[in-house]
Formats: C-alpha cells, sequence, structure tokens
C-alpha cells in the first residue's frame, strides 16, 4: 500500500507532544528535555514500546520523520506501507511504520508516531531524525548552549535580546518551516533553517549561477553534499568575507555551493540552507500559535572552519584513479595537476588518506598524463 505524504505528516503530528507526567497547565514553567550538540549534530533519545532509547538528531530541515530500516527491525516494527520523499540526492521509496508509546528525549511522550523508514539512515551515523514539525508545531526553544530543549505548555518566554525574524515560518505542502533572510555581497535570498546539515550556509544552483561564484576566480575547495536519496551533489567551498542574516553578522566564514546547472538538490521554496554549525550560535524560539520565529546570539562560535586541504577532488572509472577537479589556489593547482591526470602505483583508501591528512603533511604519488609518468608532491595547507 502506497501512503500519501499528507497521511504521513497527519500520523506524525496530529497527536499532542506531552510532558510523560501528564500536561502541564498554561501557567507552568516549560518542560525541559536534554540535548547534545557535537559533531555538528543536536542529538535527543528517543524510545518506542519497550525498546530500549536510542539517540536521534533533530532536523528542522526535514519534512517527514524517519528512521533506518535497520532499527525498525531491531525493534520489531512491521512496515504498513510505503511512500516516496524527495531529498538532495533524490527520491527515495521508503517504508512506513507506525510507533506506538513514543518518549523523545525522556521527557515528551505521543502514543502513536508515524515515521518513514529511509535506507540512507541504514548507512548515516544516527539512526533517526525528527522533523522540523517537532518544532514549528510548538511553542519551544533550542538552547544548544545550555543543551536544553525546553517546551512551553502556554506562551513562549520571549526575553530581552530576542530578535523576531520577519516570515521565519515559510508553510510548505506538508508542514511548517523555520527561514531567515541572508545577504552576501549584493545577493539577497531566504534560507532554509536546517539544522541536520553540519555545515555552514548550502547555496542551491539559482544562488550559486546569481553570485557568479562559478565564474570567478575565487579560490575554491571542490566537495560534494550529501542528503536523503543516493546521488551526492558537488559543490564548490569557498570562504565569503562577510555574511548576514537577518541583522546578524559574520564574518570569513566557510559557504559551499552547488553548481549553477545543478539539477538534484535544488530547493523549491528557498536559496540554500543554514546548517547546524551557524544555528548553533542562536537560541532559536518558536511561538507555534503566532507562527512567530525569534532567535538570539548564545556566545557559542561558529563550529565549522575545515575543508580538503589538498583541493583535489578524485573519481574511480572502473580500476583507474583520475583526477576529476583541481581547486583554485590550492596546492594541487600550484603544482600544475589537471583534471585527467590519471593517478597510478595508488589504492583507492590509499590515496584518500593521503589527500586528507592533517594541514602540514606531505602528499606524494605518481600519476600519468598523455602517456608520460610524472611524479606530484606538494603540501597541504589552509589555501581559503
Amino acid at each position: 500500500m502506497n501512503i500519501a505524504r499528507r497521511s504521513l505528516m497527519a500520523g506524525a503530528l496530529a497527536l499532542p507532544l506531552l510532558a510523560s507526567k501528564g500536561l502541564a497547565n498554561a501557567g507552568a514553567s516549560p518542560v525541559t528535555s536534554r540535548i547534545l550538540v557535537t559533531r555538528n549534530r543536536v542529538w535527543t533519545m528517543v524510545a518506542a514500546g519497550n525498546n530500549k532509547p536510542v539517540p536521534f538528531i533533530i532536523d528542522t530541515g526535514a519534512i517527514f520523520s524517519m528512521m533506518s530500516n535497520e532499527l525498525a527491525k531491531s525493534w520489531g516494527l512491521k512496515a504498513k506501507g510505503t511512500t516516496t520523499i524527495w531529498g538532495i540526492g533524490g527520491a527515495e521509496k521508503q517504508m512506513v511504520y507506525s510507533l506506538d508509546n513514543v518518549l523523545i528525549g525522556e521527557r515528551f511522550s505521543m502514543s502513536r508516531l508515524d515515521i518513514a523508514g529511509s535506507r540512507s539512515l541504514d548507512r548515516s551515523e544516527f539512526p533517526g531524525l525528527l522533523a522540523a514539525g517537532f518544532i514549528s508545531t510548538l511553542n519551544s526553544e533550542l538552547d544548544f548552549a545550555g543543551g536544553e530543549w525546553r517546551v512551553f505548555p502556554g506562551a513562549p518566554n520571549i526575553r530581552k535580546g530576542y530578535v523576531k525574524i520577519p516570515n521565519g515560518f515559510v508553510p510548505t505542502r506538508d508542514t511548517q518551516m523555520l527561514a531567515i533572510e541572508g545577504q552576501m555581497d549584493k545577493f539577497k535570498g531566504d534560507f532554509l533553517f536546517d539544522t541536520g546539515a553540519p555545515g555552514t550556509i548550502l547555496l542551491d544552483g539559482n544562488a550559486s549561477r546569481a553570485m557568479k561564484l562559478y565564474k570567478s576566480d575565487q579560490p575554491y575547495a571542490p566537495h560534494i553534499a550529501r542528503g536523503l536519496g543516493s546521488v551526492s551533489v558537488p559543490v564548490r567551498i569557498y570562504r565569503m568575507p562577510s555574511i548576514k542574516l537577518h541583522n546578524f553578522e559574520f564574518q570569513n566564514m566557510l559557504i559551499r555551493a552547488m553548481h549553477p546547472d545543478a539539477t538534484k538538490g535544488q530547493f523549491a521554496r528557498f536559496h540554500g540552507l543554514v546548517g547546524l554549525a551557524i544555528l548553533r550560535t542562536f537560541h532559536i524560539l518558536t511561538d507555534a500559535a503566532n507562527k512567530e520565529l525569534y532567535i538570539a546570539r548564545n556566545g557559542l562560535p561558529v563550529s565549522d572552519d575545515d575543508y580538503p586541504k589538498s583541493g583535489l577532488w578524485l573519481d574511480r572509472k572502473g580500476d583507474e584513479i583520475v583526477v576529476a577537479e583541481v581547486g583554485t589556489g590550492s596546492p594541487a593547482a600550484e603544482i600544475g595537476l589537471q583534471i585527467g591526470d590519471r593517478i597510478v602505483g595508488e589504492s583507492w583508501q590509499g590515496i584518500l588518506d593521503k589527500i586528507t591528512a592533517k594541514a602540514g603533511s606531505t602528499v606524494s604519488f605518481d600519476y600519468e598524463r598523455s602517456g608520460i609518468r610524472k611524479k606530484a608532491e606538494f603540501n597541504l595547507k589552509p589555501f581559503l
């Protein structure tokens, strides 16, 4: 049986999220659960039935809550149907499961939660995720500095220093998402709040085209973006001198930009996303009844300032290892490596280990170009 997206959303959010000891009255203090921010993911514990709690991430960029099929199997769940969900990596047909007697964050309970079973999560570092609706349909606050997720039984506590974000709630076909206006150079756009994305800012192809990044001589490191689905999307990592999100400014920060002609991973309602590396520097507070978003700085630094220090991106073509891209201004570019150069005498994992070593490491390998064998040698170093 194919289950409609609307039915999956209704099953996930129609039931109230309650304090495990009962719903507090409107004048009560917020119900607080612990969250943990590590590896640029925000985690909370989820259990269902008599199963032991496991760590899920909170993913405000996801429309539907998901779990790995492996976890569903270990919990003894039976699929009640299938659905198809789109992500950065394209479409993925997913199983649909029903969780009974759900406990979230060891404080919040639901009698039932319908959840999609994702093959992508079978190979992920996390076994499940809670979608945007768990934040946008509740009066709640994510306090990354204090490690707390607070749900307000009545009106949220909007304190001094909190700034209202215009049009912060964005309705989509299935749920409410959170967003903010951003500016880089002369480009302005709307960016999705995505706590499930570990990086800073990811621009979609339309934004990259408008900013003419791929036509510039600005130094960049080639990389990829991964998400739901089987396809990875090529991106370039640039350092942006100044970024403004509403009235909050960030200096000298890394961003990722999709290719201007990318057909996968484009955002239908947004120009890109803001990931957890930036979002963790804010308190994020939602007034769901009035569809208002508030944020305030919490003193934490932006946590993403890493990128491949070689500037090389490699592909495997059969048994061959081929240079697929060389970043402008990189150590690989400085010694003249080119797209199409064929690396010889190295295993795939061996060459990956070499080019992803720490800054200061010396990389050497042989390669062939037009039938002539040459030797490459350079030091890994920051170049953005």
